[in-house]
């Protein structure tokens, strides 16, 4: 695509850590086996594809009040196993940007755009837009959609998703591959987001509708077969 010009899409990739969709994981969704493998389908479209993703991870301090007025275990900690992502997700020298939105030196975003990959973006509230760099971040895209997975539903892409929304975006939920913690919260959080006018589709309509769009649009390499689906 050439330089500079808007993006049909980009991936927000939301707490796919350990710790929500690892076994043993503080806070792991209810759903995570079914979850986990629409998460890697996701993925795997974005990594061979060279697509651009952006990826929000949670840090937090053993005493976040977070934990406490939300009656959430401690997650996201510094330095833990949980806080690692999980492996189908894992890009090698991704670039990291603090909660404060500030990095030096900043990463090479024209770079990003022409080659793919991943930004990590780390945030200490559920709204990923609470990091400053995202707003820059997606000045530089100009995406005309946000498409969004990982985990929680009813907490971090509830939050995010609406501030996309009062910023204009169109979002897009890719519903399968969310990790939820509880139904009936997962389930008004939903209908919250369709009253903001967020769209929700299964993993398998979001590969099919990108795999066109990435054709047309000219990106940089046409989305191959995952071979994990091969019978």
């Amino acid at each position: 695509m050439p330089a500079g010009a808007p993006l049909p899409f980009i991936f927000l990739d939301l707490n796919t850590l350990e710790d929500f969709f690892g076994a043993q994981g503080a806070v792991a969704a209810v759903n995570r086996e079914t979850a986990r493998p629409k998460i890697k389908e996701l993925a795997y479209l974005i990594m061979h594809a060279g697509l651009v993703s952006l990826a929000g991870v949670d840090l937090h301090a053993p005493s976040d009040p977070e934990f406490a007025q939300f009656n959430l275990p401690p997650h996201g900690l510094d330095r833990s196993p949980g806080r690692q992502k999980i492996f189908e997700t894992f890009v090698r020298g991704a670039a990291v940007i603090p909660p404060s939105g500030k990095r030096r030196p900043w990463p090479n975003m024209t770079e990003l755009r022409q080659r793919g990959g991943q930004l990590i973006l780390e945030k200490s509230q559920f709204d990923l837009f609470s990091n400053p760099a995202l707003h820059e971040t997606l000045k530089n895209f100009q995406p005309r959609e946000l498409i969004l997975y990982g985990a929680i539903l009813e907490q971090d892409i509830f939050y995010t998703a609406c501030a996309a929304r009062n910023f204009l975006y169109t979002v897009t939920i890719a519903e399968d591959a969310c990790g939820i913690r509880d139904k009936a919260a997962a389930e008004q959080a939903r209908a919250g987001m369709l009253l903001r006018g967020v769209t929700f589709e299964c993993t398998e309509e979001i590969l099919s509708r990108v795999a066109r769009a990435t054709r047309q649009a000219g990106l940089a390499q046409p989305v191959p077969t995952d071979p994990s689906k091969k019978k």
